[in-house]
């Protein structure tokens, strides 16, 4: 940042130095414009459905490793020595299928940013191309984006923001675009101890959960398998995670809202604890806790239940 500034500076001063009968800067905000291109902002939504589509198919792959992994659990006492390495090598087969989904659908050079890439180039071409016209014809030798950190001031009337957001949107036909519902997402409830881990309790609460929620008028909720497989490219682990990773998973999920918790085996039954945080400020909305005797339908009933009034904090008011 300092070399941008000194070289800005630098730049400046020799101009000066030279004589330059006139010199005109202008400034612009970048990050707005970004924000009210209109033409992009509907491109970054035909984006959307393909993240859509991707996610449904990363969703089924993943909701198949974990039926075979639940019946292998269940059926291991029955299984011979050389059937469950059998079952073993199908899970890990599977896993592998679906690790190497999410790798090239999410990872460095993947289908996502190929297909941003395709879907977005036009409009930033546009973007440059229409700043350097208005500079051509307006005769500025330097456009300076005041929205990076080394701009310490800048007068109002150099910036051109709007100047450039008029052209760019002034081709712009509007749809009406169906009002967007709030997504949240839905992380694995942190493990307390071992029997809760062997039972594989922090992922099937958060498929309970996910159950609950998705059918709910105002908000969409994430498949499971798209926050789970979003947390392993990003190298995040369901007994490591913390309110910061959430926070960074669902952004990029585009989640308004996210979901964590804990349970843990209690000497009455199964403590669990949900806690609803607003994904940008990271405020914690709300947070109920419940114990449920040690029977799954009395687990997933309770679970259900509190996860429904969790949200009722941010649920719009008709």
């Amino acid at each position: 940042m300092k070399k941008a500034v000194l070289f800005v500076l630098g730049f400046l001063f020799s101009v000066n130095f030279l004589g330059a009968k006139e010199f005109k800067i202008a400034t612009i905000d970048m990050q707005r414009v970004m924000k009210e291109y209109r033409d992009l902002n509907d491109a970054r939504k035909d984006m959307a459905e393909y993240e859509r589509e991707w996610r449904k198919v990363q969703d089924s792959l993943y909701s198949e490793l974990q039926r075979r992994k639940n019946e292998f659990e269940k059926k291991i006492p029955m299984l011979t020595p050389q059937g469950v390495l059998d079952e073993q090598k199908k899970i890990e087969e599977l896993e592998k299928e679906y690790n190497d989904y999410v790798k090239k659908i999410w990872g460095e050079g993947g289908e996502y940013s190929r297909k941003l890439k395709e879907i977005t180039r036009p409009y930033l071409e546009k973007l440059y191309e229409t700043i350097n016209k208005l500079a051509e014809e307006e005769g500025y030798e330097l456009i300076i984006d005041k929205s990076a950190r080394f701009v310490i001031y800048a007068k109002n009337s150099l910036d051109i923001t709007d100047e450039v957001l008029d052209y760019l949107n002034k081709e712009y036909v509007a749809t009406a675009p169906a009002e967007r519902k709030k997504v949240i997402a839905v992380f694995p409830l942190l493990e307390k101890d071992k029997d809760v881990k062997t039972m594989g309790l922090g992922m099937r609460s958060q498929e309970i959960i996910i159950a609950s929620l998705k059918n709910s008028p105002n908000f969409d909720v994430l498949p499971q398998g798209s926050v789970n497989g979003r947390m392993s490219s990003m190298g995040i682990r369901p007994e490591n995670l913390n309110e910061s990773q959430a926070s960074q998973v669902a952004a990029v999920l585009n989640a308004d809202y996210f979901i964590i918790g804990e349970i843990s085996k209690q000497s009455q039954g199964i403590k669990f604890i949900l806690s609803l945080y607003d994904t940008r400020t990271m405020q914690k909305i709300n947070s109920l806790e419940n114990i449920a005797e040690n029977a799954e339908e009395i687990l997933e009933q309770k679970l259900a239940n509190k996860a429904r009034q969790l949200i009722t904090p941010i649920v719009p008011e008709n």
